[in-house]
């Protein structure tokens, strides 16, 4: 697999690097044979960007991932209750456990909110 620059509105993240994250050693020039499945991947952050069935997260160090979500995808608040797009705001930290495509795309299966640091609610 050749590795390929991923670009995101707020840096680029190299795809070997991306999925050395995942746990896995591609490097530049490393060869695979046939096209790859999607890999098993959890990750946490905050939301940058939003737009339709897609978000920016930012894990800090300057890595950056695209989230891509559906009507299939589980998501849930802090507090267990059941969570919908609209939760899915900029600065919203979450944790995100999907699949790694090989573009360097999460694909989430289930998206946990778990809220906005240095927010109080009020009457708190």
């Amino acid at each position: 697999m050749k590795a390929e620059r991923h670009r995101t509105c707020c840096g680029r993240v190299m795809m070997g690097a991306t999925l050395l994250l995942a746990g896995f050693a591609v490097g530049a020039g490393a060869q695979t044979s046939g096209p790859s499945p999607n890999m098993p991947f959890t990750v946490s952050g905050k939301i940058g960007t939003v737009s339709a069935g897609k978000f920016q997260l930012d894990t800090g160090g300057n890595v950056f991932f695209v989230v891509r979500y559906s009507s299939a995808t589980r998501i849930t608040r802090a507090d267990g209750s059941a969570g919908n797009r609209s939760d899915l705001r900029t600065g919203t930290r979450v944790d995100v456990k999907g699949d790694l495509a090989e573009n360097g795309d999460v694909h989430a299966k289930t998206i946990r909110l778990e809220g906005r640091k240095g927010k109080k609610r009020e009457g708190t």
